[in-house]
């Protein structure tokens, strides 16, 4: 699916538009001028690409993203757990997040 395109001064016309657009769809929009281009991008979905490049950089990250995908839902909802803490809260001395 190709990227939508506009103009810097379609983009300028149509900011406010265009921001909340953006936003709720989660599509990027490229914008050329005369002599640059740019991607609007929606802001969650750039904090989450940010976090991607943080962390593929951690050992053994990119093989439990790997792993994950391959997991059944049940999988993942009888093993939670985050960053070593049960979900559940259920263990002795240590909290629900």
């Amino acid at each position: 699916m190709a990227m939508k395109t506009i103009t810097d001064k379609q983009a300028q016309a149509e900011l406010p538009a265009l921001l909340e657009q953006t936003a709720i769809s989660h599509e990027p929009v490229q914008l050329n001028g005369t002599t640059a281009s740019a991607v609007l991008v929606a802001e969650e979905d750039w904090r989450s690409l940010e976090e991607t490049l943080y962390l593929l950089p951690v050992p053994g990250v990119r093989e439990a993203i790997r792993e994950g995908r391959r997991a059944s839902v049940e999988q993942c909802s009888s093993e939670r757990v985050y960053f070593g803490t049960p979900a559940c809260g259920c263990h002795p001395g240590q909290s629900a997040r």
